[in-house]
């Protein structure tokens, strides 16, 4: 019993380890994507434009994609939920949800 509860022990703390580390992993890669963001928006509008997205390769060929509001820029909340997908994919090939006028 004391080894099965050594185990139990063992596996929680590697679990939080684990929680904690990839947490911070989280909060770098969106603190360099504020900061990444801020460095584009040349006019500091709080947007991005086509012209200003063009320093980063990949933004620039899916601004379309990106541009989830379709309003000719990117703003920091929808450069954000770009940086936060998973890099396997690009934001073109992404799905989305789906509603009752897609049926």
């Amino acid at each position: 019993m004391k080894i099965l509860n050594a185990m139990i022990g063992t596996v929680l703390v590697a679990l939080f380890t684990t929680a904690a580390v990839a947490g911070d992993d989280t909060q770098k890669d969106q603190s360099n994507a504020d900061a990444k963001f801020q460095k584009m928006d040349r006019d500091k509008d709080g947007k991005l434009s086509k012209s200003e997205a063009k320093s980063d390769s990949v933004l620039s060929e899916e601004f379309a994609a990106v541009d989830q509001d379709s309003d000719g820029y990117v703003t920091e909340a929808e450069y954000a939920a770009m940086v936060q997908e998973p890099s396997q994919t690009s934001p073109s090939q992404r799905q989305r949800p789906s509603s009752d006028y897609d049926r």
